[in-house]
């Protein structure tokens, strides 16, 4: 059942897009990646 973890992490990827408080994601990255992460872990659950 890999679809729900890649569907947490899209949801992800919307919400940091909507969610942003930031103006850029340049220096940001490894949060970035660290929150992909964690959504994709969570899907797993």
């Amino acid at each position: 059942m890999l679809w729900a973890p890649i569907l947490s992490t899209i949801f992800r990827i919307i919400f940091m897009i909507v969610y942003n408080p930031y103006p850029t994601w340049k220096g940001r990255w490894k949060s970035v990646l660290g929150a992909l992460r964690y959504g994709f872990w969570w899907g797993m659950d």
